[in-house]
């Protein structure tokens, strides 16, 4: 219900949405956003993970069904080509990096799908818990940026995303081909998970 709510209350064209912990005995219908079709990709085989997507009606999207996956132990991702009435269309991708998946993932699973979604010719956003601290020289964030550099992306988000009483990690990124199509990236503190949106 909070999802409904926030969904709603920010006007939210696109909500992406990392860790679901969906599998197939929760229906769309229990999921159900009114005015919005969901996308979304589950484990099989393993608890955790998942993502989805939750696209305004008004919005016309195509499933991008070759480059959504989840590799295990590896990325979880769903790609879109979302078309807006008055706008070019967009690469809209909501990615899920398991903690226990290798920094090379980057390379290994997230760049054979990004290569084909920069063929395509539109611009790309790729939203979701990676779960690499931005804010810290970990490993994993430098894998993170070296991946960036490579493909030129624009990482939008430089607030925390998770803030406990013993931490603040930035794990949750907007990174984009073309930041000049946003007017504003921004962190919202709510408690609709332990994560902010």
């Amino acid at each position: 219900m909070q999802t409904v709510e926030f969904a709603h209350q920010h006007d939210i064209a696109i909500l992406t949405i990392s860790e679901t912990w969906l599998n197939s005995s929760v229906t769309n219908r229990v999921i159900d956003i009114p005015g919005y079709k969901l996308y979304r990709l589950g484990r099989k085989y393993k608890k955790g993970g998942g993502v989805c997507v939750y696209l305004r009606d008004s919005l016309k999207a195509k499933l991008l069904k070759s480059l959504s996956q989840i590799n295990e132990p590896g990325f979880h991702q769903l790609w879109l080509t979302v078309q807006h009435a008055k706008l070019k269309s967009i690469i809209v991708c909501v990615a899920y990096r398991p903690p226990d998946c290798q920094p090379t993932c980057f390379v290994n699973d997230l760049t054979p799908a990004l290569t084909s979604a920069l063929a395509v010719g539109k611009e790309i956003f790729i939203a979701g818990d990676l779960n690499c601290n931005m804010l810290s020289d970990c490993v994993e964030s430098a894998k993170l940026r070296e991946f960036c550099n490579t493909f030129n992306l624009t990482q939008l988000i430089s607030q925390p995303t998770r803030v406990t009483a013993h931490s603040s990690t930035l794990l949750d990124v907007i990174l984009t081909t073309n930041n000049d199509l946003v007017s504003k990236s921004d962190v919202i503190c709510t408690d609709i998970s332990d994560h902010f949106p």
